[in-house]
């Protein structure tokens, strides 16, 4: 790039826009990371897996139909909760996991989501490596998040929103607690 340019990256966000060209009309976006069908168009193998944004918040890929590769570094004994949302019209969207040592085949069976029915899947990497998530399934916007279980170091609570599992509990404190109608998970540590 010369010098004195500003490289502008452009993500589409749900209502068709650019980050910029939302920023610009004052509106919000809905996510940090969208990736376009273009993005994805060399993530076909593991070879070419795009490596995961962020964790503990969801991004968005424009989802053409086929299978899609995604690049997770993780250490030995680190847990992860991983959530799909599909947003499609009909059919669903699945995902498996591929673990570092056997890049032929995924290590858990194929967990599908559809619209309004998301799915989840928590594991602990037994070697460290970069496990890779296959995505697949039916056209649509998918909406996939990597959430830190509780136990990984450097994890705090004030760190993480999602607790809809075992992995991502958040520790029991003192205080209040009013019943809603969601499912919370709490860590309970006992000494």
């Amino acid at each position: 790039m010369p010098e004195g340019q500003e490289l502008i990256l452009q993500i589409r966000n749900s209502n068709g826009l650019s980050d910029l060209q939302s920023a610009r009309l004052g509106l919000q976006g809905v996510f940090e990371k969208e990736y376009s069908r273009s993005d994805l168009s060399e993530a076909r193998s593991v070879h070419f897996a795009l490596l995961i944004p962020y964790s503990d918040k969801p991004f968005s890929v424009d989802h053409d139909g086929s299978d899609r590769f995604f690049a997770l570094v993780l250490r030995e004994g680190e847990g992860v909760t991983i959530e799909l949302n599909a947003k499609v019209n009909s059919g669903s969207q699945r995902f498996s996991i591929i673990q570092p040592d056997d890049l032929e085949r995924s290590f858990t069976s194929s967990n599908s989501a559809s619209e309004g029915n998301p799915s989840a899947l928590s594991f602990t990497a037994a070697v460290a490596g970069t496990y890779y998530i296959r995505l697949g399934g039916a056209v649509g916007r998918a909406e996939l998040a990597i959430y830190n279980a509780f136990f990984n170091p450097d994890n705090t609570d004030s760190s993480r929103e999602y607790n809809n599992d075992f992995y991502t509990a958040k520790y029991l404190v003192s205080g209040k607690f009013l019943q809603n109608a969601e499912t919370r998970f709490i860590a309970l540590l006992l000494r």
